[in-house]
């Protein structure tokens, strides 16, 4: 079952990335002529949510290679599915949750904390579990810390980035 079921998955996982790379080239076209508010520049927003969608692509493509070795599977599918929660909590009013209120003006960075703080909560539940930490877990909370390290947010901000955004929004 899990297996027809995977087709499906499949083909889910290239409609994400798909649709995912639509809204945000929309969103950041939308918020090219808007006042700023403060928050990061769209051209960098945009960057960084193709960042996610890029290691998106690479944990599932990596989850799908290693299909039959059950342990890395599950797990880098498990991080996929972390990484995208972002986008999701983008969405949340922070002011109607005062638990949440520390995100509120984080921008995508606030944002990638609270990523980071399930993703090592996944890891931690698991090592707990299975009394050693898994190498698939390693890899994919490298690889999802590597959208947020600081070269990313230079590269975002250079004009080599800016040329490149402003080709792909109009």
């Amino acid at each position: 079952m899990h297996k027809r079921l995977g087709i499906i998955g499949v083909v889910l996982a290239g409609l994400i990335i798909i649709v995912r790379t639509a809204v945000a080239l929309h969103d950041a076209t939308r918020d090219l002529h808007r006042p700023t508010t403060g928050g990061p520049p769209p051209l960098q927003v945009l960057g960084f949510f193709l960042a996610v969608l890029l290691v998106f692509a690479i944990l599932v493509g990596t989850a799908l290679l290693l299909r039959l070795r059950r342990d890395w599977h599950k797990r880098l599918m498990l991080m996929s599915c972390v990484i995208l929660a972002g986008p999701g909590l983008a969405r949340i009013s922070f002011e109607r949750i005062p638990a949440l209120a520390f995100l509120r003006g984080g921008g995508p960075g606030g944002l990638f904390d609270l990523v980071m703080l399930m993703v090592h909560a996944c890891i931690a539940r698991d090592t707990w579990r299975h009394r050693r930490l898994h190498p698939a877990f390693v890899c994919g909370a490298l690889l999802i810390a590597s959208v947020d390290l600081p070269f990313i947010w230079i590269l975002l901000s250079s004009s080599t980035w800016a040329h490149i955004a402003t080709w792909l929004v109009t």
